[in-house]
Parts: structure tokens; C-alpha cells; sequence
């Protein structure tokens, strides 16, 4: 598997993206996946860095068809935790 570049997007693409990037690393690590990079970013600057990644994650409602893309605030919210992560190692898989 080649390295997977990720865009973890939140309002400001500072507080949320960190707390929902730190969730996502915990996921990669139980899939043994560990040639990532993981581009903190906003949600008005998700267009600007969309060409350099291969899966899209986002705290706020977002649509592309553009790449992969699930929305993770559960993460920072703590509701359904446990069926997002497993969503979002399949859909690493999946890459």
C-alpha cells in the first residue's frame, strides 16, 4: 500500500481537526497502517488541498465526488465512536 494523504477538515482547522486527527491516528494504528500524513486543515481551505489527498474527513457537513469522504465528528463528539471507526477503517481499507 503506497501512503495515504489525508485531509481531516474542521470550521477553523485548528481545534476540532485536532482533536478528530488524533481519533483518526488511533485508527490507523489499530490497522497497522503507518505510511500516512494527515493534513490539518479548514473548511474554506479544503478546496486548495483536495488535489493533494486521497480521503476527504470532515467535522461539518461537506459533499464531493471528487474523493472518499466521511464525516467524523463523532470523534470529537463521542456519539457513535465505535461504528465510525469501524466505517473509517474500511473505507481505509478500501483506498
Amino acid at each position: 500500500m503506497s501512503k495515504i494523504n489525508i485531509a481531516v477538515a474542521c470550521g477553523s482547522g485548528i481545534a476540532t481537526s485536532t482533536i478528530a486527527a488524533d481519533a483518526v491516528k488511533e485508527v490507523l494504528e489499530e490497522e497497522n497502517i503507518s505510511d500516512y500524513k494527515i493534513i490539518k486543515t479548514s473548511m474554506t481551505e479544503l478546496p486548495n488541498v483536495i488535489d493533494q489527498v486521497d480521503i476527504v474527513l470532515t467535522t461539518n457537513n461537506y459533499e464531493t465526488d471528487e474523493k472518499p469522504h466521511l464525516n467524523i465528528m463523532g470523534f470529537v463528539t463521542g456519539i457513535n465512536e465505535d461504528g465510525l471507526k469501524a466505517q473509517l477503517a474500511e473505507l481505509l481499507k478500501s483506498l
